[in-house]
């Protein structure tokens, strides 16, 4: 395997997208959903649709790209047709360290972009290594099959329930021992089903007596989700 699997926290970084088309705005659209701090787009032939060119977090500049363009950036995406430019942004980025994928020549950059699948905060990535994209859109379609919308509310369930056990100050075995009983019971089944009866009944088994007082919050909370 030579990519390493990594999720990133872009919260606090600045990211540059070379190319607003098809694929510059596939990339643009996805880092605004993933909270980056700010990003910047160069492209001096095509425009942004105004849901994107205005957005707060997005600065759009018809222009060429400049060396200077990478002063304070911490990610770049070189999404153009020009193979020459192409080669020049990633080797100025190797010269400063800063991570680059290249749409079209993956081997260019430092990292590839893997297939995803999303339900809620459930976001599963899928690699072939760059080999084979086809396969890997392949196994995302399969994936879409098997998790449904359930695997949102339990992952949503959890989040909410994992701060509670935390603070009441247990073993790290015992904390491990209630998230392993939620996640292997039948709360799956029941969040599929839409019986929140069952989920109730679940959650008073398997949680601390303490908690309970919580648990009808836990059931209005995943309710407006259905």
């Amino acid at each position: 395997m030579r990519y390493y699997p990594i999720f990133l926290d872009l919260k606090d970084k600045t990211c540059l997208v070379i190319g607003a088309g098809k694929v510059g705005r596939r990339k643009i659209r996805t880092l605004l959903n993933c909270g980056a701090k700010k990003i910047f787009v160069l492209d001096p032939y095509n425009c942004l649709p105004e849901d994107l060119s205005s957005h707060p977090r997005l600065e759009f500049k018809r222009n060429n790209f400049q060396p200077s363009d990478l002063n304070e950036v911490s990610l770049v995406f070189v999404c153009t047709n020009d193979k020459e430019l192409n080669q020049t942004i990633a080797s100025e980025c190797k010269k400063r360290n800063i991570f680059c994928n290249v749409a079209n020549a993956p081997e260019q950059g430092d990292f590839i972009l893997p297939s995803i699948f999303t339900q809620g905060d459930l976001c599963l990535a899928i690699s072939t290594g760059g080999h084979s994209p086809a396969l890997a859109r392949k196994i995302r379609q399969d994936l879409e099959q098997v998790f449904g919308p359930e695997y949102f509310l339990l992952t949503r369930l959890m989040s909410k329930i994992r701060p509670l056990v935390l603070s009441l100050g247990l073993e790290q075995q015992e904390n491990a021992s209630i998230f392993r009983q939620l996640t292997s019971s039948e709360l799956l089944d029941a969040l599929k089903l839409k019986e929140l009866g069952k989920v109730e009944k679940v959650l008073k088994k398997i949680l601390p007596p303490n908690l309970h007082m919580h648990i009808g919050g836990l059931i209005d909370d995943i309710s407006k989700n259905f």
